[in-house]
């Protein structure tokens, strides 16, 4: 069965907005910094923490602490963000920064870590890895190639968090045609999407996360039929709740046809 996840973002803080967002939705997805709201329907967590650095024993107390405060967890989702543990953001945008990860001490690290995590989560709590954005400075290096996203997936049997406009922007960015990019990813593991339209202007690709169009939904369907694992829906957008309503109320239609 298919669910609607919507973020606990900022418009979860008025009151009104939040009941009406809750309705449109079948569950939850609260992230590190998400206000207060709903607690029984907060049934994924989007992890800022990066498994693919080295993890502190304080990260692993904090997860711990997250699943015991919650019985109707059933997934969580965690960051492949950039290379470097101590990153600098110039413009939104990670730039450089200290402690730089190879691509093989990244690998060993998720190995290490997701044993771990899969020990304090348990056999029925999913985890997944959201693919990044790629913009072009040393901070993405390896972690915007489908190869590496393939291979953390794969080897630590997770699944994927598949972000549509990250996915976009990668490939732009990369000079490399969606498709192809796209057909070197783990799809056959993708549990979520997150979904929102990205944009272009003169000098790259960006996550813009505008409301999803007709072509962004056509997408959405095509991944239903491909796609096995998938069962999360996660509409990202965060500008006016009646605007994402309507979205939310078009997505159950499309979803619908497919139950």
């Amino acid at each position: 069965m298919f669910s609607i996840a919507t973020p606990i973002s900022h418009l979860f803080k008025n009151d009104v907005d939040a009941l009406m967002l809750a309705q449109h939705s079948d569950c939850l997805e609260f992230r590190d910094h998400s206000p207060s709201f709903g607690l029984e329907k907060q049934k994924l967590f989007h992890c800022e923490l990066q498994p693919i650095h080295a993890l502190r024993e304080e990260d692993f107390i904090y997860l711990k602490k997250i699943k015991d405060e919650r019985d109707s967890l059933e997934m969580v989702s965690f960051h492949m963000a950039t290379c470097f543990e101590d990153p600098v953001v110039s413009d939104h945008v990670f730039v450089s920064g200290n402690n730089k990860y190879s691509e093989e001490e990244m690998f060993e690290n998720a190995s290490k870590n997701f044993k771990r995590i899969k020990q304090i989560l348990g056999p029925t709590i999913n985890i997944a890895v959201e693919n990044n954005n790629y913009y072009n400075t040393e901070a993405y290096e390896f972690i915007c190639n489908p190869t590496f996203i393939s291979r953390v997936v794969r080897d630590n049997d997770i699944f994927l968090l598949f972000d549509l406009a990250h996915a976009h922007v990668s490939s732009y960015n990369m000079n490399i045609p969606y498709q192809s990019y796209c057909e070197e990813l783990p799809l056959d593991k993708i549990i979520q999407l997150h979904i929102c339209k990205s944009g272009v202007n003169e000098k790259m690709a960006y996550d813009a996360h505008f409301l999803p169009d007709d072509d962004v939904f056509s997408e959405i369907e095509e991944l239903i039929g491909r796609c096995r694992a998938l069962k999360y829906f996660t509409v990202e957008y965060y500008k006016e709740s009646v605007l994402l309503v309507d979205v939310l109320m078009k997505l159950k239609i499309l979803l619908n046809k497919y139950e």
